[in-house]
């Protein structure tokens, strides 16, 4: 949708006239990239609840079992095991109920925790809990902490995030009560009355485009069962698009059922293009971040550069696919080495492999990427 002049030999586009037409074809660009990263995103979420999610929880099951035989090795007391070899397992058990308890409270599992990791589960989340006051306090200071009872660095850094934008909310409030009492906060609050009013004369044109829409496709008005279905087609669509203020679609049922064109516009005034732009600046605005929040897990997850197009199905399923190829190579690897660690002839060669301090493969934390809370769209 572009304003262009009516005849050849017309006077050039003015400001309002480019900018719309900017504007115009910049969300069509964003609704394009953003209908296909959502579509990315969806066929990513499928295939991680059908293929890595169950192979997740078979890996963190198969951990589970590992860490609970090895704390059962550990305290038989007919095994014989040389210092060395014992002081690899229990960090290895450790290591595996500290992975396993990330999952969420496992009563059984913190208990062994506790046994070989020499700093109590509880103890071990409390310091984290006090170190993260110790960087909060830094950073937002130390009121955001005031009143907290988390248990846990995510409980804390949830407090804290409330209580800074309650703080922060309040401070703006009271700056700008402070401030209208001076030239430049009279200066300030005039300019803000001034977008105001912009705002609703902008609003006021979007009104005024649905009206006329609402008006033309009413379908108790069409006595033709076709045409009738047709319009109430078409309503839904303006219902929905006056509800998200998008006048790029208002304008497009108006285009498609000739109300205007773009000769239409091009006689538009500048004032009603100038109310125009400020909507369509708007729009964008919004679909920037939403484009931005829906491609931002997938990213994390496969590592993708953000300011990339989407990937194409194809590539986007080669890389899931790796991803499970390699828990099942994990899964199988933890399945051979724990045969060996039970086969009393094997047992001393599998613990010797462990290095101090490593996370062999097998037992390494793998975790799930993060997930995109889906959102409704209007």
């Amino acid at each position: 949708m572009t304003i262009a002049p009516e005849e050849s030999g017309a006077p050039k586009l003015s400001r309002n006239q480019r900018a719309f037409n900017q504007l115009t074809s910049k969300l069509q660009r964003l609704r394009g990239d953003l209908e296909a990263w959502t579509a990315c995103v969806d066929h990513w979420q499928r295939r991680q609840m059908a293929d890595l999610d169950p192979r997740l929880r078979d890996l963190l099951a198969g951990q589970r079992a590992a860490l609970l035989w090895i704390d059962a090795l550990l305290a038989d007391k007919n095994e014989r095991l040389t210092r060395r070899r014992r002081s690899k397992l229990e960090a290895l058990v450790a290591t595996l109920a500290q992975t396993v308890l990330e999952g969420g409270p496992d009563a059984e599992v913190e208990a062994v925790f506790n046994r070989h990791s020499g700093v109590p589960h509880d103890e071990i989340q409390r310091m984290g809990v006090e170190f993260g006051e110790i960087l909060v306090g830094q950073m937002l200071g130390a009121d955001v902490l005031q009143g907290h009872d988390a248990k846990t660095l995510e409980e804390l850094l949830d407090h804290a995030g409330r209580r800074y934008e309650e703080r922060e909310t309040a401070r703006a409030s009271h700056s700008e009560a402070g401030a209208r009492n001076t030239p430049q906060g009279r200066k300030a609050a005039a300019k803000a009355l001034r977008a105001e009013q912009r705002a609703s004369e902008a609003s006021r044109s979007v009104r005024d485009v649905f009206r006329r829409l609402a008006a033309a496709l009413h379908p108790d008005r069409e006595s033709d069962p076709t045409q009738r279905a047709s319009k109430t087609a078409l309503m839904q669509r303006v219902n929905a698009a006056y509800e998200r203020n998008d006048l790029l679609e208002l304008l497009t049922v108006q285009i498609e059922i000739e109300q205007i064109d773009a000769a239409h516009l091009a006689r538009a005034s500048d004032e009603r293009l100038a109310h125009y732009v400020s909507v369509l600046r708007e729009q964008q605005q919004a679909l920037e971040l939403e484009l931005a929040q829906v491609k931002a897990p997938l990213c994390m997850a496969l590592n993708l550069a953000p300011n990339n197009k989407a990937p194409a199905l194809a590539a986007l399923d080669a890389l899931l696919n790796v991803q499970v190829a390699e828990l099942r190579a994990t899964l199988k690897s933890l399945s051979v080495d724990m045969a060996a660690l039970r086969d009393p002839a094997t047992r001393g060669a599998t613990i010797d492999t462990i290095e101090a301090g490593d996370e062999p493969e097998p037992f390494a934390p793998i975790r799930p990427p993060p997930r995109r809370k889906r959102r409704r769209r209007g």
